[in-house]
């Protein structure tokens, strides 16, 4: 494990044994299947307390420092987002079966796009960790809209924060993968409610499911309010909603209005525990089947790839939409 932060295993430091772990060496402990050879972090501080927490065999300060004989079946890239370019390259060197990265795979498109070729070139899986494509729910969501099991879909609503990169990126990748490729329509200014290099954008989209264009509203929050990640399915029969990332769900069905004669109404709906807490468990079966009867990975360098292209669109027609004198630069 590359970076011994929060997503590698801090977020789940503490975890119960009834709670799903979120984060990469909390899944790995978990699941059973797997030991934890070696992790590496600049912070000796930080890095021998990640391995004494979750028993690595071998801490390391730097990737130099590994023995050029060590070999690992998995590399999972959980540095910050700005170090993932040098670190997949020396990750690709080591010849794993499989690497585990955190999106953004790399912050610039081109970087990106080369990383993704040499995997491929020297027969390394990739993965890219948009924990939603392992959510049960979502792959049920997605079962349900193909199939009409609610009838047609008509619109969605996605609400997010914390930027286009940051949190928007889940929002593209959970919605590609219900809808299909997404076609921007229109884009109004963002808001720097993180960081002022990856404002929140508020845009119309377009999804496609049996040819039929598919009306997708991203709608921002601000995050100095506070965090808010939900997806409002508007079906024939009835609305799903999203709360708190896939913690929660409610599904509001249909009825004959008690108030007024012959009109149809949504009931005031349920809310159900969701499934999300399983999808990192699942994120490791799916790596798991992939090496051993190679299963095919539900999310790969290139659904990564098409998601930040989509996210880097988003951000240069928001840029238009501003004055010269606030716009910022990225690549």
């Amino acid at each position: 494990i590359i970076g011994c932060g929060n997503i590698a295993g801090g977020f789940d430091k503490d975890l119960a044994d009834t709670d799903g772990p979120c984060t990469h060496a909390g899944a790995y402990r978990r699941d059973g299947r797997y030991t934890l050879k070696a992790c590496v972090d600049p912070d000796p501080q930080q890095g021998k307390a990640f391995q004494q927490d979750w028993q690595v065999d071998h801490y390391y300060e730097t990737l130099a420092a590994i023995p050029q004989d060590e070999h690992f079946d998995i590399i999972s890239i959980c540095s910050p987002s700005a170090c993932h370019y040098a670190d997949m390259q020396v990750a690709i060197t080591k010849r794993p079966k499989l690497i585990f990265c955190e999106k953004p795979i790399t912050q610039h498109i081109a970087h990106t796009r080369e990383l993704i070729t040499q995997c491929k070139q020297h027969n390394i899986g990739l993965m890219v960790n948009y924990t939603r494509r392992w959510d049960p729910d979502i792959r049920d969501l997605k079962i349900a809209i193909e199939q009409q099991h609610y009838g047609q879909l008509r619109s969605v609503i996605g609400i997010y924060n914390k930027g286009i990169f940051h949190n928007g990126s889940h929002l593209v990748n959970t919605l590609t993968l219900l809808l299909g490729q997404l076609r921007v329509h229109q884009v109004l200014p963002g808001i720097a409610d993180y960081h002022s290099d990856d404002p929140s954008i508020n845009a119309l989209l377009t999804g496609n499911i049996s040819h039929r264009p598919i009306p997708v509203h991203f709608v921002t929050a601000n995050a100095q309010d506070y965090t808010l990640f939900e997806i409002h399915f508007i079906f024939q029969n009835r609305s799903v909603i999203m709360y708190e990332g896939g913690l929660y769900w409610s599904d509001r069905l249909l009825q004959n209005s008690d108030r007024f004669t012959d009109y149809r109404t949504l009931d005031h709906g349920r809310q159900r525990p969701g499934r999300y807490p399983q999808a990192m468990l699942n994120a490791l079966d799916n790596i798991y089947q992939f090496i051993n009867v190679k299963q095919t990975l539900l999310c790969t360098g290139d659904d990564a790839l098409a998601t930040q292209a989509l996210c880097a669109t988003l951000y240069h027609q928001a840029q238009n939409n501003v004055s010269p004198s606030t716009k910022q630069s990225i690549v």
